[in-house]
């Protein structure tokens, strides 16, 4: 009888309707519908899905992709990792894709470039800047062939760049941010023998043809400074849409 009591007691709170269930709700609207209890200040509202170590995790080898769509909560990442939990390097929620378990955070999306060659341009404005090795570029969005910056996502990226110029006859140059081939932004001018330019703007680009490029603008032959602590480029995702 007390066994019997005690299923009523756990069920009271369930409702369903065709294949939909609720919980605290007696029409439930979707395939799982959970009501809080606000006003009832003493009471913990929430989903706590099954938590984990990495350890624990790796030991589970049934996920394929049938499970694809699982999320869990890792409690612990002492030890080592496999090619599933790759991913799982810190405590948090992760959810599997098929093959891997993926973080919930939000993934930076950026690039920095820098050079380690002095290139001389000619007098006017030049073609692209060509930039020679890459401090980071997780979506591989950089080419350092052309020169271009074209993310395969939509979105305001903000870009930073510097260029340090070397000419003879101390005129003023400038470094350009160019969008699609265009002077999109241009940066500060300087003068001087030896002189630095900066460019910093927040940028759309629509994920498919957009990109960008850093060009400088001298009145002389002008030689770019090979340091990456003057001359460098780089962005990152700010708002993908």
């Amino acid at each position: 009888m007390k066994k019997i009591v005690t299923l009523l007691f756990l069920v009271a709170g369930f409702s369903a309707m065709a294949q939909n269930v609720g919980i605290n709700v007696a029409v439930p609207k979707a395939t799982l519908d959970v009501a809080g209890t606000p006003a009832t200040v003493a009471q913990t509202d929430g989903f706590i899905p099954p938590s984990l170590t990495r350890a624990q995790l790796i030991t589970k080898t049934a996920y394929g992709t049938d499970q694809a769509g699982t999320f869990i909560y890792v409690s612990d990442v002492t030890g080592t990792t496999n090619a599933a939990t790759a991913n799982v390097i810190a405590a948090g929620y992760y959810s599997f894709d098929g093959t891997k378990w993926v973080d919930f955070r939000p993934k930076f999306r950026g690039f920095h470039v820098t050079k380690n060659d002095n290139i001389v341009k000619s007098s006017g404005t030049t073609g692209p800047i060509s930039f020679t090795h890459k401090v980071y570029d997780n979506s591989n969005w950089f080419d350092l062939a052309t020169g271009q910056f074209k993310p395969t996502m939509a979105g305001y990226y903000q870009i930073n760049a510097s260029m340090k110029m070397q000419d003879g006859n101390g005129g003023e140059k400038s470094v350009y941010l160019m969008k699609n081939g265009l002077v999109f932004y241009r940066g500060t001018s300087t003068t001087g023998a030896v002189a630095s330019s900066t460019v910093s703007a927040m940028v759309y680009l629509n994920g498919t043809t957009d990109f960008l490029t850093l060009t400088m603008f001298s009145p002389g032959a002008t030689t770019t400074d090979n340091s990456p602590a003057y001359s460098y480029f780089q962005g990152y995702l700010v708002s993908a849409q």
